[in-house]
Formats: C-alpha cells, structure tokens, sequence
C-alpha cells in the first residue's frame, strides 16, 4: 500500500517527536480517530493541515 503524503508527515512527526497519536490529537485539538483517518487518506480541514504543517516544519528542520 503506497502511503499519502499526510500519513508520512504524521508518521515521522510521532517517530521523531516520539509521541503517540493520542498526543498528537491532542495538541492539534482532534480525536486520535481522526488521526488514524487522515492516515487512512481523509482529507483534513485546512486549519488542521497548517497546524500538522507547522509541527512538521519544527522537526524537519
């Protein structure tokens, strides 16, 4: 199965943050359901894809 590019950044934003998907609903104010559907090839809500984005950024660099 080819993986989205959302379910990568949030795959490597719980590898090198090394947090669970309940803390990273957490901080982005959703349910770790809606974690697991955005990598399951949901589309996120524009504000939610700018906070994933902008805790991505954080790590990446």
């Amino acid at each position: 199965m080819k993986k989205n590019s959302i379910q990568k950044m949030i795959l490597n934003i719980l590898d090198k943050e090394q947090i669970t998907k309940k803390k990273l609903a957490e901080r982005l104010g959703v349910s770790p359901a809606q974690i697991t559907r955005w990598m399951n090839n949901a589309e996120p809500k524009l504000a939610n894809l700018q906070k994933l984005k902008a805790i991505y950024n954080k790590i990446a660099v």
